[in-house]
């Protein structure tokens, strides 16, 4: 973790406890023209599921997988980071793995997940109907929890806090889709402001300063401060460098 990531952190927990709640500001976004989306993937995987043929359950897996992908390159479209991965040709394990670091997904839930996937692909056998429906039941968990971030996103693209009382003190937190970059600024007194902006140049303070983004966003009603502020604190999720030839390294 650099020191960018920690003065933010800094700041946080010195200042956040201080703001209440002023405004947030939501919006459209270039949302992926796919002819067919994750529900779409689900949905014909259902269908195969009820059929429970041999080759229906192989067919349901194909459906699951194309589940999974499409719904983490929505997330990527969205927030302008698939051109990163597309240079690249990095594929789902890469992909994954960044949603993992922004706390979008738990390592145990990607565990699971490429558990079941690895075996019903590898394996030149009819999948067992029971591991099918558990794979089913963990696709679909997938698909909902990112489709949540997503929907947090458009509601909450920038949010504001401000000290009610006393020396003047506010936080804007915002993603910026164009550039894109997750950014923080604060403004102390009458002149004075701190900013943080974080690009996927810097993969590993990227993550974690989406992570905080979605821990802001979900504070104004989803989560205590004491609890924020415990988030917080946390040692971020370590990231594999997404473009190992091409990442940067920011100085301390």
């Amino acid at each position: 973790m650099t020191s960018k990531i920690t003065e933010l952190k800094e700041n946080l927990i010195k200042n956040f406890p201080k703001l209440e709640y002023d405004s947030s500001s939501g919006g459209g976004f270039d949302f992926p023209s796919f002819k067919l989306m994750p529900f779409d993937y689900l949905k014909y995987a259902e269908n195969e599921l009820d059929k429970n043929t041999n080759e229906s359950r192989i067919n349901c897996i194909s459906h699951l997988k194309r589940a999974i992908d499409c719904e983490i390159d929505v997330f990527l479209t969205i927030t302008n980071l698939r051109s990163v991965f597309q240079k690249k040709n990095l594929k789902f394990d890469k992909k994954a793995e960044l949603l993992r670091a922004m706390n979008i997904v738990s390592a145990r839930s990607l565990s699971k997940l490429n558990l079941v996937r690895n075996k019903l692909e590898h394996e030149y056998t009819i999948p067992d109907l029971s591991d099918i429906e558990v794979y089913f039941d963990l696709c679909s968990a997938f698909v909902s929890v990112v489709e949540g971030y997503i929907f947090m996103m458009a509601s909450h693209q920038e949010i504001g806090w401000y000290k009610p009382v006393g020396t003047r003190l506010s936080l804007n937190a915002k993603y910026n889709f164009a550039i894109p970059q997750v950014e923080f600024v604060f403004r102390k007194g009458q002149n004075e402001q701190i900013k943080f902006y974080f690009s996927p140049d810097f993969i590993q303070d990227f993550a974690e300063a989406m992570r905080i983004f979605f821990l802001l966003c979900r504070s104004m009603s989803l989560m205590s401060m004491d609890r924020v502020l415990e988030e917080i604190k946390r040692e971020p999720k370590q990231v594999q460098p997404i473009i190992a030839s091409d990442t940067k390294v920011l100085p301390n």
